[in-house]
């Protein structure tokens, strides 16, 4: 379970990394996507899903963890996602 975390928590960093070097100006973060893709296909895991039933609270989360520091709601997300 810990192995899980730490992974995720890579997941989420890069997604928040990929947000602030994303080079697309409309920053919709398609680079953090695409890092978050290979990284769990890497990891052979399935890489989450955010759809139109979770992409509001993605959105959210992100901000949360971006202004706060506080990446707990993010990483719940990936684990809700991918399971």
């Amino acid at each position: 379970m810990l192995a899980l975390s730490l992974v995720n928590l890579a997941f989420t960093s890069s997604v928040l990394q990929g947000g602030v070097i994303d080079p697309f100006g409309d920053g919709n973060g398609r680079v953090g996507r695409a890092l978050v893709m290979a990284q769990c296909l890497n990891a052979r895991l399935m890489p989450p899903v955010f759809d139109g039933n979770n992409r509001a609270m993605y959105y959210a989360a992100m901000q949360h963890a971006m202004k706060h520091g506080r990446y707990s709601p993010l990483i719940r997300l990936f684990y809700q996602s991918v399971a």
